[in-house]
């Protein structure tokens, strides 16, 4: 007797109409009977060709799971729950980062007018301002001229 050897491969299954069982092997194993593949390559393809000879002489039938139907609706109901979910997460972080910058960009004003009010620092001017602070100290200088005659 052969040791580790497989004697037989066997499947079962099933349609709505149709049950069906295929046993193949040896009742006795020994030097030259024995099976040398694996049952996923023997039995499954001679229990195909004999279901789809047989269902060819049956009527069509839908084969109805509904137990199955309704877990797979649940399942894709919650897939589009959390799909919902992350996308307002990322919003909320779009969010978030505009008030981030925001907040940053009121600290930097408030910064810079404590700065000014200290007189440690002084307002940026356009040319228009540069123009307008150029005329300012030129009336000046003309008022301080007419007071000196």
């Amino acid at each position: 007797m052969i040791e580790a050897v497989i004697s037989y491969h066997w499947f079962v299954g099933y349609t709505l109409d149709i049950v069906g069982a295929v046993w193949l092997g040896y009742d006795k194993t020994d030097a030259e009977h024995y099976l040398t593949s694996t049952s996923s390559f023997t039995v499954p393809p001679i229990f195909g060709q004999v279901l789809s000879r047989s269902i060819s002489e049956l009527p069509t039938k839908k084969f109805e799971l509904p137990l199955i139907a309704k877990k797979q609706k649940e399942l894709e109901e919650q897939k589009e729950k959390l799909k919902k979910e992350e996308q307002k997460k990322q919003k909320r972080r779009g969010n978030r980062k505009r008030i981030k910058r925001r907040n940053r960009k009121r600290e930097r004003r408030r910064t810079r007018r404590k700065e000014r009010k200290n007189g440690k620092r002084k307002r940026r001017k356009g040319k228009r301002g540069e123009e307008k602070e150029k005329e300012k100290k030129k009336r000046e200088k003309d008022k301080d001229k007419d007071k000196d005659k």
